[in-house]
């Protein structure tokens, strides 16, 4: 990092952590959560959300929560908790590639936790002024999650305190005004 940066790096255990980057010379006007996981549209959730605070001048927080998604299917392997290990990192590094061009202030947290409640904890934490998730995938699985309200997205939704912006894998901050314009 650039001698100006205050990378900070918190760790509750080898699977959680808090890793925060201030750049004091630059002020938030205001806070945007963003929801982190496996796969492409994630990411893609990452870098909308990245651009759309540096349009805002908003400072950027990353929640990543362990779910099965990120757990190898051979539990039973001697190499298992390596393995978790390996993809919680992973998907760590992924999201830091993205955040490394972000130019303001951001936190990121890796966390066992319910992700939509999560989420709003984060929001709460910080004042947040909306929430940024991957939209949901397509497929049986996905639809009956919507159905009886246990995706991310479906709890998120149906919460009344902040709004939701659902990023589909194609979409792109790009169009997105800046707020001088």
């Amino acid at each position: 990092m650039h001698s100006q940066h205050n990378l900070s790096r918190t760790a509750r255990s080898p699977l959680t952590c808090h890793l925060q980057e201030t750049r004091s010379h630059l002020p938030a006007a205001g806070h945007i959560v963003v929801g982190f996981g496996s796969g492409g549209p994630s990411s893609n959730a990452l870098t909308f959300a990245a651009d759309f605070a540096a349009k805002q001048g908003a400072a950027l927080h990353v929640v990543h929560c362990i779910d099965v998604e990120d757990m190898p299917a051979e539990t039973d392997s001697p190499y298992y908790e390596y393995r978790f290990h390996q993809a919680v990192t992973a998907q760590r590094d992924r999201a830091l590639t993205i955040l490394h061009t972000f130019t303001g202030n951001w936190t990121y947290d890796c966390h066992r936790a319910e992700p939509a409640q999560y989420l709003m904890t984060v929001a709460d934490t910080y004042g947040a002024f909306v929430i940024v998730i991957g939209a949901p995938r397509l497929g049986a699985v996905s639809a009956a999650g919507t159905l009886f309200h246990t995706s991310v997205s479906s709890r998120l939704a149906r919460q009344n305190r902040y709004p939701l912006l659902l990023i589909p894998a194609t979409a792109s901050a790009a169009m997105w005004p800046d707020k001088s314009t």
